[in-house]
C-alpha cells in the first residue's frame, strides 16, 4: 500500500474563505464509499473500520482504503493536504474517488426520500432487506408507482410553454411569435429557445 494516495472529490463546493472542506456523507454513500459515522467509543461493538471511510480500489485489485476519522467536538474529520502537481501527475500514486462524477449531485432531489420510504411500511417497520448476494430473494415490494402522460402537440406555442414549465420547473414563461420566428424565454433557468423555419 502506498503511503500517499490521491483522494478525488467530484462535484464539491469550494469556498475560498474556508480552511476545511465540508461534504455531505450521503454524497459519499451514493458513490459507494462506505461511511461509518459512529465514533468507536459510542459503538456497542467497535471494529477496526468503525468511525472511518472505506473507499474501494478503483482497479478492484486491493482491499478498500480505510480512512480513519477523528473528532473535533462532534464533527468527524480526517486530515488531508493538496497534492503537488508532480504527485497528481505521477501514475504510480493511486487515485481514489470519494464521490461520483455523475449523475449531477442534487441534494434537494426527492429520489432518496422515496427510496427510504420504500424500505418501511406505514408503521415505520422495515419491510425490505438489501443483500449483496445476487441470488438473494429478501426484497419485498412496498409500493408500485405508475404514471401516465397526456400526449400534447408541443409545436403549438401555448402547449410548448406549458409542457416546458411542467417538466423544467420554470418560474415564468413568455411566448412571442413574429413572422417566422418563435422565441420562448424563461427567467427560471435563463433558457432561450428559438425556432426558425
Amino acid at each position: 500500500m502506498h503511503s500517499t494516495v490521491i483522494l478525488m472529490i467530484n462535484q464539491a463546493i469550494k469556498i475560498d474563505s474556508m480552511h476545511n472542506a465540508l461534504i455531505c456523507p450521503m454524497q459519499y454513500c451514493v458513490h459507494g464509499t462506505i461511511v461509518n459515522e459512529c465514533p468507536k467509543f459510542m459503538s456497542a461493538s467497535p471494529t477496526e473500520d468503525g468511525h472511518a471511510l472505506l473507499v474501494h480500489d478503483p482497479n478492484g485489485c486491493s482491499p478498500p482504503l480505510t480512512i480513519l476519522l477523528s473528532l473535533n467536538g462532534v464533527t468527524s474529520y480526517f486530515e488531508a493536504r493538496c497534492p503537488s502537481l508532480l504527485e497528481y501527475e505521477d501514475k504510480s500514486i493511486p487515485k481514489y474517488h470519494l464521490t461520483s462524477k455523475s449523475p449531477l449531485w442534487d441534494p434537494s432531489t426527492s429520489l432518496y426520500s422515496s427510496q427510504e420510504d420504500g424500505m418501511v411500511d406505514y408503521r415505520g417497520h422495515l419491510i425490505a432487506k438489501l443483500s449483496t448476494h445476487p441470488l438473494s430473494l429478501d426484497m419485498a415490494v412496498s409500493s408500485v408507482v405508475s404514471a401516465s402522460y397526456m400526449a400534447v402537440d408541443i409545436t403549438y406555442n401555448e402547449n410548448f410553454a406549458t409542457v416546458l414549465d411542467h417538466h423544467v420547473k420554470v418560474h415564468m414563461t413568455t411566448a412571442v411569435q413574429t413572422a417566422h420566428l418563435t422565441t420562448l424565454q424563461s427567467t427560471g433557468r435563463k433558457l432561450l429557445l428559438t425556432n426558425m423555419p
